[in-house]
């Protein structure tokens, strides 16, 4: 089901005396560089046993092995490339779109350097990496899902240029606003992934975005107009103060430096897109976006938090249920998991299924699962709240006091 999106497969054979240590040392680097380089992604293993799965008497040798070391190098376009390219953006109103990538601060800087050179607005996206850090700030663009769609916007005219770094957007308005633009676009991303689902792409460099960028502002760059820029941020000011306490901001104002925080897919992505907003407080968020829908969140959950520490998820009572059994694997972890019980399948509120006779069963597919009880049975700490006031506090003592626990946020 899933072979369009792992990153690639394995069928390893059954287990024998005279299997070679050497052999899974190198295959475990090799699908480590699979998971990590040059697209992150999942990578699928399928390990055979003998029946009746049982240790036997000839136990697998142990061997200590060297570790295996990896250099990827990515260079920079070349000249003509990054000249031609300064040429048909210099001084021309364009705009910069960041999808997922991978934390990291330094690429962070050189970009924002880059669209203060263009004077552009950049449009990033929660699992972008640049909502939340130490670096500036001034032309981040958050809210546009809240603004995008509003006369004020449809007012400015198109972007003569858009520049994509990272995966494809999460969220409907901003495809539909890449996939309506009669732009040049063009994407700068160093993996194999074709990440042109609107069939938009002009321009493809199969390069560093942190490289990219740091070339690119060695060129004698112009800004738009001032007036581009200032058009973009009156509307986020428009929209910067949330119309009613959410219980995105709640979390994000909860969550000390540092943390982990693992978002599900359909409605909470969606809202942690539209509502996060952005601060200088390091936070590493993640999501499972291409290989899953609402399968094995929790699951991930538990190995972000058995890797990097203390971790919070946030995912929806539908999420919860499908990967129920993913409670077991939080034993021991520092992990508060915020389950949203609205009921059901709330994204289809905001679809066109909404409007259909067989909506509530078809689509909304409401539950009457018993969300402290099934903390119970895998030893977490339960939580009821009903008010993301209550929610923030009950998430910061949550986190203090560690372990695994369970908070159930009631809206529906």
């Amino acid at each position: 089901m899933f072979a369009p999106y792992v990153r690639a497969t394995h069928a390893l054979g059954l287990p024998s005396a005279d299997f070679d240590p050497g052999y899974a040392h190198r295959l475990a680097a090799q699908i480590v560089e699979q998971a990590t380089w040059p697209y992150p992604g999942p990578v699928h293993i399928n390990q055979p046993f003998h029946e009746p799965l049982v240790p036997t008497a000839n136990p697998l040798p142990a061997a200590r092995l060297p570790p295996i070391r990896f250099s990827h190098s990515l260079d920079e376009p070349d000249q003509q490339t990054l000249s031609e390219l300064a040429n048909r953006l210099s001084g021309r109103p364009g705009i910069v779109v960041c999808g997922e990538m991978p934390l990291d601060e330094k690429r962070n800087n050189a970009l924002v350097g880059l669209a203060r050179a263009l004077g552009c607005p950049i449009l990033a996206e929660p699992l972008s990496g640049l909502r939340f850090g130490p670096h500036d700030r001034s032309h981040l663009c958050v809210g546009y899902n809240r603004w995008l769609d509003s006369p004020d916007a449809r007012d400015i005219p198109p972007p003569e240029w858009i520049i994509r770094f990272g995966a494809f957007p999460v969220t409907r308005k901003l495809q539909n606003y890449l996939s309506g633009s009669p732009a040049a676009q063009i994407v700068v991303s160093p993996w194999t992934q074709w990440a042109d689902p609107v069939r938009k792409l002009t321009d493809l460099l199969r390069t560093d975005p942190e490289l990219f960028c740091t070339a690119m502002l060695r060129e004698r760059l112009k800004p738009a107009n001032e007036n581009w820029l200032g058009k973009f941020l009156a509307l986020e000011q428009q929209v910067a103060e949330p119309d009613a306490p959410n219980h995105i901001q709640a979390i994000i104002n909860a969550l000390p430096p540092g943390t982990a925080l693992f978002v599900g897919n359909s409605l909470a992505i969606r809202e942690l897109d539209s509502m996060s907003g952005h601060s200088d407080k390091v936070l590493s968020i993640h999501a499972n976006r291409g290989a899953s829908g609402i399968d094995g969140n929790i699951s991930t959950a538990a190995g972000i938090a058995s890797a990097q520490g203390a971790t919070v998820a946030l995912i929806g009572d539908l999420t919860c249920q499908h990967d129920i059994g993913g409670l077991a694997l939080t034993r021991g972890l520092d992990i508060v998991i915020i389950v949203v019980n609205n009921g059901g399948g709330g994204i289809f509120d905001h679809l066109p299924q909404h409007s259909l006779p067989e909506f509530l069963d078809g689509w909304r597919t409401p539950q009457h699962i018993d969300f402290e009880h099934a903390a119970k049975t895998f030893g977490l700490t339960y939580h009821h709240v009903d008010t993301p006031d209550n929610l923030s506090r009950r998430l910061g003592s949550a986190l203090a006091d560690g372990g695994p626990q369970l908070i159930e946020l009631k809206l529906a």
